[in-house]
């Protein structure tokens, strides 16, 4: 589906103009307007739109969905509220291990008789030991 998303602007006007009348006259204006926009990009940033809609149209449904209500939520906040957003992401440090990534390990059993997590000296769970 990406690949032919692609190649269609590698068509000829003609070979556009009879892709898009293939459509519905309401869905070929919608296409046209967001067509229009599209190739006002410049290559680098037409390869950026190409590879978003590559990696959603891999997303579950799941995931797509939950990609979705996250965009309805992004439409409705003021351009302000958004530069916020959009600076804020940009200076977080990273997340600490166990965020985002992979999950840790579990942490191991205690043996018996030892306490049920590891003690430093001088803690208070090892007073009067």
């Amino acid at each position: 589906m990406c690949d032919n998303f692609r190649r269609f602007f590698e068509l000829s006007p003609a070979e556009k103009r009879k892709t898009l009348g293939a459509l519905s006259d309401a869905e070929r204006q919608e296409m046209e307007k967001s067509l229009q926009a599209f190739a006002k990009l410049p290559p680098s940033q037409i390869r950026i739109c190409v590879n978003s809609f590559r990696k959603f149209a891999n997303m579950t449904p799941e995931e797509r969905g939950r990609f979705l209500k996250s965009a309805e939520r992004w439409k409705e906040m003021t351009p302000g509220e958004r530069q916020t957003w959009r600076a804020l992401v940009t200076k977080l440090p990273p997340l600490p291990p166990g965020f985002g990534g992979p999950p840790l390990p579990p942490l191991p059993k205690p043996k018996s008789g030892s306490p049920p997590f590891p003690t430093a000296p001088g803690n208070l769970t090892n007073a009067g030991q």
